[in-house]
């Protein structure tokens, strides 16, 4: 979803506000589509879909991963 580049740049503290932000540096205020970007290619990335109600509370770059990572250990045990 990032360029080689770009993707390394992350901190696991970042929020998806943020990294929306930075993606789109121009915009005055974000709008309903900041989570919608990062989790469907997340999702698209990893075969996965995030639980919506467990998404609400997720909100830094860390928490995605972990929920990405606990999913993929269930889906091999």
């Amino acid at each position: 979803m990032f360029d080689e580049e770009e993707r390394y740049k992350f901190e696991p503290d970042d929020t998806i506000h943020e990294i929306y932000r930075a993606v789109y540096p121009s915009r005055w205020t974000p709008d309903s589509l900041e989570q919608p970007f990062l989790i469907d290619g997340l999702e698209k990335e990893f075969n996965f879909t995030f639980d919506p109600t467990t998404l609400e509370k997720t909100e830094s770059f860390r928490q995605i991963v972990t929920v990405i990572k606990d999913a993929q250990h269930r889906r091999r045990h």
